[in-house]
């Protein structure tokens, strides 16, 4: 599903699909961003259409999985990042992959679905970006302000997985302390859950 949303001189604009990308794209002093929630070829081939993106940078956006990166084409660049999806309990944290395409005057950020069906929600930022006409919006800003959203919710796990080691703590100093391989086994879960 392909989402648009224009900031443009006269306002903020928003549109389902990609026809007013395709109106403002060009625009002097709009920036257009187009959001995709796991695209699918259609999609894929109308943003790479409407932005004129380089052939290797479509091919890595329809392969999920990709190494977090930057790369950079003559006209765009293009940026794979991973988000927490989920709901805030360490094993509910699963990471989905998050792609921004961005170029003069344009962001295409592409939120895939983690095995879970969950992915980044961007209410938030969208809201915070609407707000701010005091500030210039530019296609650096909305990645920045995406990317703020990623970096927060990393806290969220890390704040999850505090509690988790305190409460194996708590278990290890108590009078009755579990067996080892017990200790061991929640303690490599931990860690497995943060590396992933």
């Amino acid at each position: 599903v392909l989402t648009t949303i224009v900031f443009g001189p006269d306002g903020i604009e928003h549109e389902d699909g990609v026809d007013l990308a395709r109106r403002r794209l060009g625009t002097r002093g709009a920036v257009v961003w187009v959001d995709s929630t796991g695209p699918d070829p259609g999609d894929l081939d109308a943003a790479r259409e409407l932005f004129d993106l380089h052939e290797l940078a479509v091919e890595d956006v329809g392969k999920h999985g990709q190494r977090a990166k930057l790369e950079r084409y003559p006209d765009h660049s293009f940026l794979v990042a991973y988000a927490r999806a989920g709901n805030g309990d360490l094993a509910g944290v699963d990471l989905a992959e998050v792609d921004f395409l961005l170029g003069d005057g344009w962001v295409l950020s592409v939120r895939e679905r983690n095995e879970h069906g969950q992915l980044l929600d961007i209410g938030d930022v969208r809201q915070r970006l609407e707000q701010r006409r005091d500030l210039s919006i530019s296609p650096g800003a909305i990645v920045y302000a995406l990317l703020d959203a990623v970096v927060d919710g990393y806290f969220v796990a890390i704040e999850a997985a505090e509690d988790r080691l305190e409460a194996v703590e708590e278990r290890l100093f108590s009078a009755d302390p579990p067996p080892d391989a017990e200790l061991q086994q929640d303690l490599l879960d931990v860690r497995r859950r943060l590396i992933l």
